[in-house]
Protein backbone atom coordinates (compact mmCIF):
# COMPACT_ATOMS: atom_id res chain seq x y z
CA UNK A 1 0.00 0.00 0.00
CA UNK A 2 2.54 2.44 -0.78
CA UNK A 3 1.02 5.92 -1.43
CA UNK A 4 1.85 7.21 -5.00
CA UNK A 5 2.56 10.92 -5.22
CA UNK A 6 0.24 12.41 -8.09
CA UNK A 7 2.00 15.15 -10.22
CA UNK A 8 2.21 19.00 -8.87
CA UNK A 9 -1.19 19.97 -10.78
CA UNK A 10 -3.13 17.18 -9.59
CA UNK A 11 -6.03 18.06 -7.82
CA UNK A 12 -6.30 18.07 -4.32
CA UNK A 13 -7.81 14.62 -2.93
CA UNK A 14 -9.51 16.69 0.36
CA UNK A 15 -12.11 15.15 2.61
CA UNK A 16 -14.14 18.14 3.37
CA UNK A 17 -14.09 16.65 7.07
CA UNK A 18 -10.71 16.64 7.39
CA UNK A 19 -8.69 18.56 10.19
CA UNK A 20 -5.96 20.40 9.01
CA UNK A 21 -2.50 19.71 10.74
CA UNK A 22 0.27 21.69 10.90
CA UNK A 23 3.52 20.12 10.45
CA UNK A 24 5.76 22.91 11.60
CA UNK A 25 10.00 23.28 11.46
CA UNK A 26 9.85 19.92 8.92
CA UNK A 27 13.11 18.67 7.87
CA UNK A 28 13.49 16.51 4.91
CA UNK A 29 14.87 12.86 5.70
CA UNK A 30 18.25 13.58 3.64
CA UNK A 31 19.55 16.96 2.98
CA UNK A 32 18.33 19.40 0.29
CA UNK A 33 19.35 22.74 -1.19
CA UNK A 34 18.12 26.10 0.25
CA UNK A 35 15.33 26.32 -2.88
CA UNK A 36 14.41 22.68 -2.58
CA UNK A 37 13.89 22.49 0.82
CA UNK A 38 11.64 25.28 0.83
CA UNK A 39 9.22 23.90 -1.91
CA UNK A 40 9.21 20.35 0.00
CA UNK A 41 8.39 22.09 3.45
CA UNK A 42 5.61 24.13 1.56
CA UNK A 43 4.34 20.61 -0.06
CA UNK A 44 4.09 18.67 3.00
CA UNK A 45 3.72 21.92 6.39
CA UNK A 46 -0.31 21.67 5.31
CA UNK A 47 -1.55 18.22 5.92
CA UNK A 48 -5.40 17.12 6.34
CA UNK A 49 -5.82 13.92 8.82
CA UNK A 50 -8.53 11.68 7.66
CA UNK A 51 -10.82 10.41 10.62
CA UNK A 52 -11.33 6.63 11.66
CA UNK A 53 -7.33 6.43 10.48
CA UNK A 54 -5.56 6.33 13.98
CA UNK A 55 -4.11 3.68 15.46
CA UNK A 56 -1.65 3.39 18.04
CA UNK A 57 1.79 2.55 17.25
CA UNK A 58 4.27 1.82 20.06
CA UNK A 59 5.63 5.24 20.87
CA UNK A 60 3.38 6.96 19.15
CA UNK A 61 -0.26 7.51 17.30
CA UNK A 62 -0.07 7.19 13.59
CA UNK A 63 -2.69 9.29 11.70
CA UNK A 64 -3.80 8.98 8.01
CA UNK A 65 -3.17 12.06 6.25
CA UNK A 66 -2.88 13.76 2.96
CA UNK A 67 -1.70 17.15 1.41
CA UNK A 68 -2.94 19.43 -0.81
CA UNK A 69 -1.75 17.21 -3.85
CA UNK A 70 -3.73 14.20 -2.99
CA UNK A 71 -0.33 12.35 -1.19
CA UNK A 72 -1.58 9.65 1.10
CA UNK A 73 1.13 10.03 3.63
CA UNK A 74 1.43 8.65 7.27
CA UNK A 75 1.82 10.70 10.53
CA UNK A 76 3.38 9.26 13.34
CA UNK A 77 3.04 11.94 16.57
CA UNK A 78 4.93 11.35 19.95
CA UNK A 79 1.64 10.41 22.55
CA UNK A 80 1.50 13.23 24.82
CA UNK A 81 3.67 12.04 27.84
CA UNK A 82 4.23 15.44 29.44
CA UNK A 83 5.38 17.65 27.13
CA UNK A 84 3.14 20.59 28.32
CA UNK A 85 5.09 22.31 31.35
CA UNK A 86 4.48 20.76 34.52
CA UNK A 87 3.44 22.91 37.26
CA UNK A 88 5.56 25.49 39.17
CA UNK A 89 7.79 23.38 41.04
CA UNK A 90 7.84 25.80 43.95
CA UNK A 91 3.99 25.64 45.02
CA UNK A 92 4.72 21.37 45.40
CA UNK A 93 6.16 19.57 48.33
CA UNK A 94 9.20 17.49 48.28
CA UNK A 95 7.87 14.26 47.54
CA UNK A 96 5.90 16.42 44.78
CA UNK A 97 8.61 17.81 43.38
CA UNK A 98 10.70 13.83 43.22
CA UNK A 99 7.67 12.98 41.26
CA UNK A 100 7.53 15.78 39.00
CA UNK A 101 11.64 15.17 38.56
CA UNK A 102 10.83 11.42 37.13
CA UNK A 103 7.95 12.69 34.95
CA UNK A 104 10.59 15.09 33.27
CA UNK A 105 13.28 12.67 33.19
CA UNK A 106 10.44 9.77 31.28
CA UNK A 107 9.78 12.85 28.72
CA UNK A 108 13.28 12.85 28.32
CA UNK A 109 13.74 9.63 27.75
CA UNK A 110 10.42 9.23 25.42
CA UNK A 111 11.50 11.97 23.61
CA UNK A 112 15.06 10.56 22.67
CA UNK A 113 13.75 7.29 22.05
CA UNK A 114 11.12 8.33 19.44
CA UNK A 115 14.07 10.49 17.82
CA UNK A 116 16.07 7.63 17.51
CA UNK A 117 13.33 5.25 16.11
CA UNK A 118 13.43 8.45 13.51
CA UNK A 119 17.22 8.02 12.79
CA UNK A 120 16.78 3.88 12.99
CA UNK A 121 14.16 4.04 10.15
CA UNK A 122 16.16 6.31 8.30
CA UNK A 123 19.17 4.00 8.11
CA UNK A 124 17.29 1.37 6.64
CA UNK A 125 15.96 3.58 3.60
CA UNK A 126 15.98 2.74 0.30
CA UNK A 127 15.96 -0.92 0.93
CA UNK A 128 12.33 -1.51 0.37
CA UNK A 129 11.19 -3.44 3.82
CA UNK A 130 10.53 -0.04 5.82
CA UNK A 131 8.59 2.55 5.11
CA UNK A 132 10.02 5.29 3.24
CA UNK A 133 10.77 8.46 5.56
CA UNK A 134 9.78 12.21 4.09
CA UNK A 135 10.60 13.99 7.01
CA UNK A 136 10.66 14.90 11.07
CA UNK A 137 8.68 17.89 12.38
CA UNK A 138 6.39 19.14 15.36
CA UNK A 139 2.98 18.96 15.56
CA UNK A 140 1.22 20.63 18.33
CA UNK A 141 4.38 21.05 20.51
CA UNK A 142 5.06 17.17 19.82
CA UNK A 143 7.75 15.65 17.52
CA UNK A 144 6.61 13.72 14.67
CA UNK A 145 7.47 11.95 12.44
CA UNK A 146 6.05 12.18 8.28
CA UNK A 147 6.37 8.47 6.23
CA UNK A 148 4.84 6.81 3.26
CA UNK A 149 1.29 5.45 4.50
CA UNK A 150 1.72 1.14 3.61
CA UNK A 151 -1.33 0.08 1.54
CA UNK A 152 -2.11 -3.50 2.64
CA UNK A 153 -2.77 -4.76 6.46
CA UNK A 154 -1.07 -6.36 9.45
CA UNK A 155 0.16 -9.73 9.41
CA UNK A 156 -2.37 -10.13 12.83
CA UNK A 157 -4.77 -9.17 10.44
CA UNK A 158 -3.81 -11.28 6.97
CA UNK A 159 -3.82 -14.38 9.29
CA UNK A 160 -7.38 -14.01 10.23
CA UNK A 161 -8.24 -13.97 6.19
CA UNK A 162 -5.49 -16.52 5.34
CA UNK A 163 -7.19 -19.11 8.13
CA UNK A 164 -7.59 -22.60 7.07
CA UNK A 165 -9.35 -23.65 10.34
CA UNK A 166 -11.26 -22.56 13.10
CA UNK A 167 -7.77 -22.63 15.37
CA UNK A 168 -6.70 -20.07 13.30
CA UNK A 169 -3.82 -21.80 11.78
CA UNK A 170 -2.59 -20.66 8.34
CA UNK A 171 -1.86 -23.05 5.51
CA UNK A 172 1.75 -24.46 6.54
CA UNK A 173 3.30 -24.13 2.90
CA UNK A 174 1.86 -20.26 3.26
CA UNK A 175 3.32 -20.00 6.92
CA UNK A 176 6.50 -21.51 5.52
CA UNK A 177 6.68 -19.07 2.84
CA UNK A 178 5.89 -16.36 5.12
CA UNK A 179 8.13 -17.31 7.50
CA UNK A 180 11.06 -17.36 4.49
CA UNK A 181 10.40 -13.95 3.67
CA UNK A 182 10.17 -12.48 7.04
CA UNK A 183 13.57 -13.55 8.13
CA UNK A 184 14.93 -12.29 4.33
CA UNK A 185 13.59 -8.86 5.98
CA UNK A 186 15.77 -9.49 9.38
CA UNK A 187 18.88 -10.49 6.91
CA UNK A 188 18.81 -7.38 5.18
CA UNK A 189 18.57 -5.38 7.97
CA UNK A 190 21.50 -7.26 9.33
CA UNK A 191 23.80 -6.52 6.70
CA UNK A 192 22.51 -2.85 5.91
CA UNK A 193 25.63 -0.55 6.07
CA UNK A 194 23.97 0.46 10.09
CA UNK A 195 22.41 -2.74 10.85
CA UNK A 196 19.28 -2.26 12.81
CA UNK A 197 18.09 -4.68 15.21
CA UNK A 198 14.08 -3.85 15.51
CA UNK A 199 13.67 -5.53 18.89
CA UNK A 200 9.59 -5.81 18.68
CA UNK A 201 8.92 -8.27 15.56
CA UNK A 202 5.33 -9.68 16.09
CA UNK A 203 2.46 -9.59 13.58
CA UNK A 204 0.78 -5.74 14.69
CA UNK A 205 4.63 -4.96 13.49
CA UNK A 206 4.48 -6.49 10.14
CA UNK A 207 2.93 -5.02 6.81
CA UNK A 208 2.12 -7.04 4.05
CA UNK A 209 2.08 -4.47 1.55
CA UNK A 210 -0.90 -5.13 -1.03
CA UNK A 211 -0.57 -2.30 -3.61
CA UNK A 212 0.98 -3.70 -6.05
CA UNK A 213 -0.17 -7.41 -5.58
CA UNK A 214 -3.07 -8.30 -3.56
CA UNK A 215 -2.76 -10.90 -0.83
CA UNK A 216 -4.72 -13.78 -2.62
CA UNK A 217 -2.13 -13.10 -5.67
CA UNK A 218 1.14 -13.35 -3.36
CA UNK A 219 -0.22 -16.47 -1.94
CA UNK A 220 -1.02 -17.92 -5.24
CA UNK A 221 2.94 -16.87 -5.90
CA UNK A 222 4.26 -18.06 -3.11
CA UNK A 223 5.82 -14.85 -1.93
CA UNK A 224 4.88 -12.09 0.21
CA UNK A 225 5.69 -8.35 -0.06
CA UNK A 226 6.90 -7.66 3.68
CA UNK A 227 7.33 -4.49 5.45
CA UNK A 228 8.28 -3.85 8.93
CA UNK A 229 6.89 -1.01 11.17
CA UNK A 230 6.99 0.69 14.77
CA UNK A 231 11.08 0.60 15.10
CA UNK A 232 10.45 2.43 18.76
CA UNK A 233 12.41 -0.41 20.53
CA UNK A 234 15.20 -0.51 17.78
CA UNK A 235 19.05 -0.34 17.99
CA UNK A 236 21.18 0.73 15.18
CA UNK A 237 24.65 -0.52 15.58
CA UNK A 238 26.17 0.06 19.21
CA UNK A 239 23.10 2.62 19.90
CA UNK A 240 20.03 2.09 21.98
CA UNK A 241 17.19 3.24 20.64
CA UNK A 242 13.93 2.95 22.73
CA UNK A 243 14.70 0.26 25.51
CA UNK A 244 13.83 2.47 28.05
CA UNK A 245 14.77 0.50 31.04
CA UNK A 246 16.59 2.53 33.31
CA UNK A 247 15.26 3.63 36.60
CA UNK A 248 11.61 2.68 35.66
CA UNK A 249 11.09 5.74 33.37
CA UNK A 250 9.42 3.70 30.77
CA UNK A 251 7.88 0.28 30.00
CA UNK A 252 10.11 -1.63 27.19
CA UNK A 253 8.51 -1.88 24.62
CA UNK A 254 9.11 -5.73 23.29
CA UNK A 255 5.82 -7.73 22.79
CA UNK A 256 6.02 -10.18 25.76
CA UNK A 257 4.16 -12.79 23.55
CA UNK A 258 6.94 -13.01 21.20
CA UNK A 259 9.83 -11.25 22.40
CA UNK A 260 12.51 -13.61 23.95
CA UNK A 261 13.93 -13.84 27.31
CA UNK A 262 16.62 -11.49 27.72
CA UNK A 263 14.12 -8.74 26.25
CA UNK A 264 11.64 -9.29 29.30
CA UNK A 265 14.25 -9.01 32.35
CA UNK A 266 17.08 -6.64 33.60
CA UNK A 267 18.83 -8.63 35.77
CA UNK A 268 20.10 -11.51 32.80
CA UNK A 269 24.44 -11.35 33.14
CA UNK A 270 25.21 -9.14 30.19
CA UNK A 271 22.22 -8.14 29.31
CA UNK A 272 22.75 -5.25 27.43
CA UNK A 273 24.67 -6.55 25.07
CA UNK A 274 22.47 -9.76 24.79
CA UNK A 275 19.80 -6.35 23.85
CA UNK A 276 21.72 -5.21 20.46
CA UNK A 277 21.98 -8.67 18.83
CA UNK A 278 20.47 -9.94 15.71
CA UNK A 279 19.10 -12.82 17.10
CA UNK A 280 16.45 -11.15 19.37
CA UNK A 281 14.62 -10.37 15.93
CA UNK A 282 14.89 -14.57 15.24
CA UNK A 283 13.59 -15.69 18.15
CA UNK A 284 10.38 -13.08 17.52
CA UNK A 285 10.05 -13.67 13.82
CA UNK A 286 9.90 -17.42 14.72
CA UNK A 287 7.57 -17.00 16.80
CA UNK A 288 5.38 -14.78 14.99
CA UNK A 289 5.54 -17.72 12.11
CA UNK A 290 4.54 -20.24 15.00
CA UNK A 291 1.53 -18.05 15.33
CA UNK A 292 0.68 -18.08 11.66
CA UNK A 293 1.29 -22.26 11.38
CA UNK A 294 -0.36 -23.02 14.80
CA UNK A 295 -3.08 -20.28 15.75
CA UNK A 296 -1.79 -19.50 19.05
CA UNK A 297 2.16 -17.96 20.16
CA UNK A 298 4.78 -20.61 21.23
CA UNK A 299 3.87 -20.07 24.93
CA UNK A 300 -0.17 -19.42 24.69
CA UNK A 301 -1.65 -22.97 24.59
CA UNK A 302 -0.01 -24.80 27.46
CA UNK A 303 -1.60 -22.59 30.26
CA UNK A 304 1.72 -21.25 31.77
CA UNK A 305 0.02 -17.97 31.79
CA UNK A 306 -2.46 -19.15 34.63
CA UNK A 307 0.74 -20.44 36.76
CA UNK A 308 0.90 -18.57 39.82
CA UNK A 309 4.25 -16.43 40.39
CA UNK A 310 5.38 -17.49 36.74
CA UNK A 311 6.60 -14.04 34.63
CA UNK A 312 6.83 -14.39 31.21
CA UNK A 313 10.79 -14.40 31.47
CA UNK A 314 10.67 -17.22 33.69
CA UNK A 315 8.12 -19.30 31.46
CA UNK A 316 10.25 -18.76 28.68
CA UNK A 317 13.64 -19.76 30.55
CA UNK A 318 11.97 -22.67 32.65
CA UNK A 319 9.53 -24.18 30.06
CA UNK A 320 9.87 -25.16 26.29
CA UNK A 321 7.75 -23.63 23.55
CA UNK A 322 4.03 -26.10 22.99
CA UNK A 323 4.45 -29.05 20.81
CA UNK A 324 3.70 -27.12 17.43
CA UNK A 325 0.11 -28.60 16.00
CA UNK A 326 -0.62 -27.43 12.48
CA UNK A 327 -3.53 -27.12 10.72
CA UNK A 328 -2.92 -30.71 9.23
CA UNK A 329 -3.14 -32.41 12.93
CA UNK A 330 -6.68 -32.34 12.91
CA UNK A 331 -7.56 -35.84 10.89
CA UNK A 332 -11.58 -34.99 11.93
CA UNK A 333 -10.97 -31.65 9.87
CA UNK A 334 -9.25 -32.41 7.06
CA UNK A 335 -11.41 -32.11 4.16
CA UNK A 336 -12.63 -28.78 5.25
CA UNK A 337 -8.50 -28.39 5.65
CA UNK A 338 -8.05 -29.03 2.09
CA UNK A 339 -10.92 -27.56 0.14
CA UNK A 340 -9.16 -23.86 1.56
CA UNK A 341 -5.45 -25.25 0.60
CA UNK A 342 -6.02 -25.74 -3.27
CA UNK A 343 -2.09 -26.71 -3.77
CA UNK A 344 -2.15 -29.13 -0.92
CA UNK A 345 -5.34 -30.22 -1.73
CA UNK A 346 -3.79 -31.58 -5.54
CA UNK A 347 -1.00 -32.74 -4.63
CA UNK A 348 -3.22 -35.25 -1.64
CA UNK A 349 -4.81 -36.17 -5.28
CA UNK A 350 -2.28 -36.85 -7.28
CA UNK A 351 -0.54 -39.11 -4.64
CA UNK A 352 -3.42 -41.00 -3.78
CA UNK A 353 -4.47 -41.87 -7.31
CA UNK A 354 -1.22 -43.88 -7.46
CA UNK A 355 -2.15 -45.79 -4.71
CA UNK A 356 -4.06 -49.24 -4.45
CA UNK A 357 -6.34 -47.83 -1.86
CA UNK A 358 -7.13 -44.48 -0.86
CA UNK A 359 -5.36 -43.83 3.19
CA UNK A 360 -7.60 -43.45 5.73
CA UNK A 361 -8.55 -39.79 7.03
CA UNK A 362 -6.02 -40.36 10.00
CA UNK A 363 -3.24 -41.66 7.80
CA UNK A 364 -3.28 -38.62 5.27
CA UNK A 365 -3.31 -36.60 8.52
CA UNK A 366 -0.42 -38.23 9.57
CA UNK A 367 1.49 -38.13 6.23
CA UNK A 368 0.97 -34.63 6.51
CA UNK A 369 2.41 -34.19 9.42
CA UNK A 370 5.38 -35.49 8.72
CA UNK A 371 6.04 -32.97 5.60
CA UNK A 372 4.79 -30.35 8.15
CA UNK A 373 7.29 -31.30 11.17
CA UNK A 374 9.62 -29.94 8.65
CA UNK A 375 8.53 -26.47 9.60
CA UNK A 376 8.15 -26.83 12.99
CA UNK A 377 11.55 -28.37 13.35
CA UNK A 378 13.22 -24.82 11.51
CA UNK A 379 10.92 -23.07 13.89
CA UNK A 380 12.09 -24.75 17.35
CA UNK A 381 15.34 -24.53 16.19
CA UNK A 382 15.12 -20.54 16.92
CA UNK A 383 12.97 -20.80 20.21
CA UNK A 384 15.85 -21.41 22.35
CA UNK A 385 16.52 -19.32 25.23
CA UNK A 386 20.45 -19.58 25.16
CA UNK A 387 20.70 -16.70 22.26
CA UNK A 388 24.02 -18.03 20.83
CA UNK A 389 22.57 -20.98 20.38
CA UNK A 390 20.17 -19.83 17.99
CA UNK A 391 21.00 -19.82 14.31
CA UNK A 392 20.87 -16.69 11.87
CA UNK A 393 18.19 -14.96 9.55
CA UNK A 394 19.56 -15.49 6.80
CA UNK A 395 19.92 -19.37 7.89
CA UNK A 396 16.48 -19.66 8.77
CA UNK A 397 15.38 -18.00 5.54
CA UNK A 398 17.25 -20.73 3.60
CA UNK A 399 15.53 -23.60 5.27
CA UNK A 400 12.37 -22.21 5.21
CA UNK A 401 12.55 -20.89 1.21
CA UNK A 402 13.40 -25.25 0.97
CA UNK A 403 10.44 -26.01 3.15
CA UNK A 404 7.83 -24.14 1.46
CA UNK A 405 9.56 -24.85 -2.12
CA UNK A 406 9.42 -28.43 -1.88
CA UNK A 407 6.18 -28.93 0.31
CA UNK A 408 3.68 -30.59 -2.29
CA UNK A 409 6.48 -32.43 -3.76
CA UNK A 410 6.97 -33.91 -0.05
CA UNK A 411 3.47 -34.26 0.19
CA UNK A 412 3.36 -36.97 -2.55
CA UNK A 413 6.49 -38.78 -1.05
CA UNK A 414 5.35 -39.15 2.03
CA UNK A 415 1.73 -40.32 0.73
CA UNK A 416 4.07 -42.89 -1.12
CA UNK A 417 5.52 -44.05 1.80
CA UNK A 418 9.24 -42.48 0.18
CA UNK A 419 11.88 -40.61 1.76
CA UNK A 420 11.23 -36.38 1.86
CA UNK A 421 12.88 -34.35 -0.36
CA UNK A 422 16.07 -32.72 0.05
CA UNK A 423 17.74 -34.74 2.50
CA UNK A 424 19.18 -33.53 5.36
CA UNK A 425 22.27 -31.58 3.53
CA UNK A 426 19.44 -28.79 2.51
CA UNK A 427 18.20 -28.35 5.73
CA UNK A 428 20.80 -29.12 8.38
CA UNK A 429 23.69 -28.14 6.54
CA UNK A 430 26.73 -30.32 5.18
CA UNK A 431 28.43 -31.06 8.67
CA UNK A 432 25.36 -33.27 9.94
CA UNK A 433 25.19 -34.86 7.13
CA UNK A 434 29.01 -36.00 7.09
CA UNK A 435 28.71 -37.32 10.31
CA UNK A 436 25.84 -39.65 9.99
CA UNK A 437 27.64 -40.89 6.53
CA UNK A 438 30.76 -41.81 8.47
CA UNK A 439 28.49 -43.53 11.23
CA UNK A 440 27.14 -45.57 8.55
CA UNK A 441 30.22 -46.38 7.30
CA UNK A 442 31.77 -47.00 10.57
CA UNK A 443 28.57 -49.33 11.59
CA UNK A 444 28.93 -50.84 8.21
CA UNK A 445 32.41 -51.75 8.72
CA UNK A 446 32.38 -53.47 12.39
CA UNK A 447 28.89 -55.15 11.44
CA UNK A 448 31.20 -57.26 8.89
CA UNK A 449 33.88 -57.42 11.06
CA UNK A 450 32.11 -59.12 13.29
CA UNK A 451 29.70 -61.38 11.25
CA UNK A 452 32.72 -62.55 8.96
CA UNK A 453 34.94 -63.21 12.64
CA UNK A 454 32.30 -65.08 14.42
CA UNK A 455 31.25 -67.20 11.05
CA UNK A 456 34.73 -67.70 9.18
CA UNK A 457 35.38 -70.62 11.85
CA UNK A 458 32.11 -72.63 11.83
CA UNK A 459 32.28 -71.88 8.01
CA UNK A 460 35.27 -73.35 7.49
CA UNK A 461 34.34 -77.28 8.75
CA UNK A 462 30.96 -76.74 5.79
CA UNK A 463 31.09 -77.64 2.27
CA UNK A 464 31.61 -74.44 0.65
CA UNK A 465 28.32 -74.74 -1.18
CA UNK A 466 26.33 -75.30 2.75
CA UNK A 467 28.13 -72.61 4.32
CA UNK A 468 26.49 -69.95 1.83
CA UNK A 469 23.34 -70.40 3.40
CA UNK A 470 24.96 -68.23 5.98
CA UNK A 471 24.13 -65.37 3.47
CA UNK A 472 20.39 -66.37 3.36
CA UNK A 473 19.70 -63.75 5.93
CA UNK A 474 21.39 -60.79 4.41
CA UNK A 475 20.06 -61.38 0.87
CA UNK A 476 16.23 -62.08 2.13
CA UNK A 477 16.06 -58.85 4.39
CA UNK A 478 17.51 -57.05 1.36
CA UNK A 479 15.06 -57.79 -1.23
CA UNK A 480 11.65 -57.85 0.97
CA UNK A 481 13.47 -53.70 2.15
CA UNK A 482 13.84 -53.12 -1.20
CA UNK A 483 13.98 -49.05 -1.72
CA UNK A 484 12.62 -48.81 1.81
CA UNK A 485 16.12 -47.73 3.21
CA UNK A 486 14.62 -44.47 5.36
CA UNK A 487 11.17 -45.95 6.20
CA UNK A 488 9.49 -48.04 8.60
CA UNK A 489 7.78 -50.09 6.17
CA UNK A 490 10.91 -50.83 4.92
CA UNK A 491 12.63 -51.55 8.54
CA UNK A 492 9.86 -54.30 8.93
CA UNK A 493 9.96 -55.88 5.67
CA UNK A 494 13.79 -56.26 6.38
CA UNK A 495 13.53 -57.62 9.70
CA UNK A 496 10.72 -60.58 8.49
CA UNK A 497 13.09 -60.89 5.70
CA UNK A 498 16.10 -61.71 7.79
CA UNK A 499 14.08 -63.81 10.32
CA UNK A 500 12.83 -65.84 7.69
CA UNK A 501 16.53 -65.88 5.92
CA UNK A 502 17.77 -67.44 9.24
CA UNK A 503 15.37 -70.06 9.14
CA UNK A 504 15.87 -70.98 6.28
CA UNK A 505 20.03 -71.23 6.66
CA UNK A 506 19.14 -73.08 9.81
CA UNK A 507 17.15 -75.74 7.95
CA UNK A 508 20.01 -76.46 5.65
CA UNK A 509 23.29 -76.12 7.88
CA UNK A 510 21.32 -78.68 10.48
CA UNK A 511 21.67 -81.25 7.81
CA UNK A 512 25.59 -80.99 6.92
CA UNK A 513 26.83 -80.47 10.10
CA UNK A 514 29.53 -82.71 10.94
CA UNK A 515 30.02 -85.07 13.45
CA UNK A 516 30.57 -83.88 16.78
CA UNK A 517 28.76 -80.82 16.47
CA UNK A 518 25.28 -80.42 18.67
CA UNK A 519 22.30 -78.54 16.21
CA UNK A 520 22.68 -76.21 19.14
CA UNK A 521 26.22 -75.20 17.92
CA UNK A 522 23.96 -73.46 14.91
CA UNK A 523 22.38 -71.12 17.39
CA UNK A 524 25.55 -68.36 18.00
CA UNK A 525 26.68 -68.87 14.57
CA UNK A 526 22.97 -67.60 13.15
CA UNK A 527 22.89 -64.97 15.41
CA UNK A 528 25.55 -63.54 14.16
CA UNK A 529 24.42 -63.51 10.79
CA UNK A 530 21.25 -62.22 11.93
CA UNK A 531 23.21 -59.66 13.28
CA UNK A 532 25.22 -58.82 10.59
CA UNK A 533 22.44 -58.57 7.93
CA UNK A 534 19.89 -56.45 10.83
CA UNK A 535 22.33 -54.12 12.11
CA UNK A 536 22.82 -52.10 8.54
CA UNK A 537 19.20 -52.27 8.00
CA UNK A 538 18.88 -50.37 11.57
CA UNK A 539 21.82 -47.92 10.94
CA UNK A 540 20.11 -47.11 7.61
CA UNK A 541 16.74 -46.60 8.99
CA UNK A 542 18.29 -44.74 12.14
CA UNK A 543 20.48 -42.00 9.73
CA UNK A 544 17.85 -41.65 6.99
CA UNK A 545 14.44 -41.87 8.16
CA UNK A 546 12.04 -39.09 8.10
CA UNK A 547 9.68 -40.53 11.08
CA UNK A 548 8.32 -43.35 8.21
CA UNK A 549 5.96 -42.99 5.91
CA UNK A 550 2.50 -45.49 5.96
CA UNK A 551 1.97 -46.16 2.55
CA UNK A 552 3.61 -48.21 -0.34
CA UNK A 553 3.44 -47.00 -3.96
CA UNK A 554 1.98 -50.04 -5.91
CA UNK A 555 0.78 -50.13 -8.95
CA UNK A 556 -2.79 -49.51 -9.25
CA UNK A 557 -4.87 -52.63 -10.82
CA UNK A 558 -8.30 -52.95 -12.47
CA UNK A 559 -9.14 -55.37 -9.54
CA UNK A 560 -8.41 -52.52 -6.85
CA UNK A 561 -11.42 -50.19 -8.11
CA UNK A 562 -9.15 -46.96 -7.62
CA UNK A 563 -8.49 -44.95 -4.76
CA UNK A 564 -12.34 -44.39 -4.25
CA UNK A 565 -14.01 -48.32 -3.58
CA UNK A 566 -11.36 -48.84 -1.58
CA UNK A 567 -12.00 -50.29 2.07
CA UNK A 568 -10.98 -48.37 4.79
CA UNK A 569 -8.89 -49.25 8.22
CA UNK A 570 -10.11 -49.24 11.42
CA UNK A 571 -13.02 -47.72 10.31
CA UNK A 572 -12.18 -44.28 9.09
CA UNK A 573 -13.55 -42.78 5.90
CA UNK A 574 -10.94 -42.20 2.93
CA UNK A 575 -9.74 -39.12 1.74
CA UNK A 576 -11.91 -39.47 -1.71
CA UNK A 577 -12.78 -36.57 -2.94
CA UNK A 578 -9.61 -34.84 -3.12
CA UNK A 579 -9.74 -34.00 -6.63
CA UNK A 580 -13.10 -32.38 -5.75
CA UNK A 581 -12.15 -30.55 -3.19
CA UNK A 582 -9.20 -28.95 -4.65
CA UNK A 583 -10.87 -27.76 -7.75
CA UNK A 584 -13.87 -25.78 -4.79
CA UNK A 585 -10.63 -24.58 -2.62
CA UNK A 586 -9.70 -21.51 -4.32
CA UNK A 587 -12.00 -19.05 -2.38
CA UNK A 588 -11.65 -15.58 -2.47
CA UNK A 589 -10.16 -13.75 0.44
CA UNK A 590 -11.51 -10.54 1.76
CA UNK A 591 -9.03 -7.91 2.20
CA UNK A 592 -8.70 -7.48 5.80
CA UNK A 593 -8.51 -3.66 5.89
CA UNK A 594 -5.55 -1.11 6.19
CA UNK A 595 -3.01 -0.36 8.60
CA UNK A 596 0.02 2.00 9.05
Amino acid sequence: MTSRPKSEGADADINPGSLVVRLLDLEPDSPLPDAERDVFRRRYSVLFAENGTSRRGGLGMVRRVSNAYGERLALKTLLDAGAEDLVATQSLTPGARDSAAIDGRRRDALLAAFKAEYEGQRALQGLGCVPKLYGWGVVDGLPAILMEWVEGETLEHAAKALAVDDAGRVSPPVAAAIGRDLFNVLAILASAPDPVVHRDISPANVMVRTSGRSLEQQVADSAFDLCLIDFGSSVVGMSSMGSLTRAGLAVRWATPDYAPPEMLTDDAPGVAELRRSPLIDVYAAASTAYELACGVPPFGSDGARDMAGLSPYRIKVDLDPADPILAHANAQALDATLLREPKVADAVAAAISDLPKAPTHEECSRDLGLVDARISEVLLDCLVSDQAARPSASDVACRLGVVAARYCENVGHALRGEPLEPREEALVGAAPLRARRVLRLVGYAACVAVTVAACAGFAAQLETRRAMALALPLVEGLVLRARGRSTLAGMIRGTAGVLFGAAAAGAILAQALPEGLAPASLVPVLLCACSGAWLPMAIDYATLSEGGARHESKPATAASGGAQSAATNDGARPVEDAQPAAANAAQPVDNAGEGA
